[in-house]
C-alpha cells in the first residue's frame, strides 16, 4: 500500500489540470524498408498535472511529505481524486518533479508531474 495524499494538503487540484496517455510505443529500425513498431508493455498510465493553491504552512507539509514519507520523491502515493470518486496511485515525473510559483503574498502555486494509474 502507498502513503496516502496527507488530509493537512489541499484535497481539490485547480481546474488546469490535465492528462494525456503515456507513450507506450517502440519503435526500431530494420535493414530495409520501413521500421517496425511494438507494444512496449501491457502497463497503461497517464501523465498527470495538477496544481495546488497552499500556504506556505502547507508548502511546508508538502515538502516534507516528499522529502520525509516518499523518500525524496522515490515512493509512490494514493490520492483520491473528489470529482469522480477514483482513487490515483501516482509517483512523480522524475526530471521535474513539482514546481513552485509565487501566487499571492500569502500562497503559492504548486505544480506536480505525476505518472499516475486508476487503482
Amino acid at each position: 500500500m502507498a502513503t496516502p495524499w496527507p488530509g493537512t494538503l489541499p484535497a481539490y487540484p485547480r481546474r488546469d489540470l490535465g492528462w494525456s496517455p503515456k507513450g507506450n510505443v517502440i519503435a526500431f529500425g530494420t535493414e530495409v524498408g520501413k521500421g517496425k513498431r511494438r507494444r512496449r508493455s501491457t502497463y497503461d498510465s497517464e501523465l498527470w498535472s495538477l496544481s495546488f493553491i497552499m500556504t506556505d504552512a502547507q508548502l511546508a507539509i508538502f515538502k516534507a511529505f516528499v522529502r520525509d514519507d516518499l523518500k525524496g520523491g522515490s515512493l509512490p502515493f494514493d490520492f483520491v481524486y473528489l470529482r469522480t470518486g477514483d482513487t490515483y496511485r501516482f509517483s512523480f515525473d522524475t526530471d521535474a518533479p513539482y514546481s513552485v510559483a509565487y501566487f499571492t503574498p500569502l500562497e503559492h502555486l504548486v505544480t506536480l508531474s505525476l505518472d499516475g494509474e486508476v487503482l
